[in-house]
């Protein structure tokens, strides 16, 4: 699908690709080193970088093209607010604490996991529950006789 990039999506994609990258290095530094540290910036940095992107292939026509690019965009929103606070949290405590371990705090990101479990499954069922509300709609504009013009029985 070729995308139509304006003005406005070409600002964006500079901050997007600048974002994506400094997350990618962080995240391939924290690997190599093993550092906690590392990944949770790399997730701070990755979080922001998600909503930017979703404006700049807005912008860039994706939701005006094939319908399964424009779910993505209208079910799936690619802010993730509940998993920001605790990344903050878990990148300060892995900086000024010397015996950080992962497990006993993986608890905070939960309503973050969450939101994204919630949000894959409206993404699943949103068109079933879009075309279960047309119906619905129809039907009642059907007995009212809106509907081309008939008139209810």
């Amino acid at each position: 699908m070729p995308f139509d990039f304006n003005f406005n999506s070409s600002l964006l994609l500079a901050s997007v690709l600048t974002g994506g990258l400094a997350a990618v290095g962080l995240l391939t530094r924290a690997l190599w080193r093993r550092t906690p540290a590392d990944a949770l910036l790399a997730l701070l940095i990755a979080l922001p970088t998600l909503k930017v992107a979703e404006r700049m292939l807005f912008y860039a026509g994706w939701a005006n093209g094939h319908a399964g690019h424009a779910r993505w965009l209208a079910y799936f929103s690619w802010y993730l607010g509940l998993a920001l606070g605790p990344s903050y949290y878990l990148y300060f405590r892995s900086l000024t604490n010397q015996d950080f371990r992962w497990w006993p705090l993986l608890k905070h990101l939960l309503p973050g996991l969450l939101q994204i479990g919630l949000r894959l499954h409206l993404l699943r069922v949103g068109p079933l529950f879009g075309h279960a509300l047309r119906w619905q709609l129809h039907r009642r504009h059907r007995r009212a006789g809106r509907c081309h013009g008939l008139r209810a029985a």
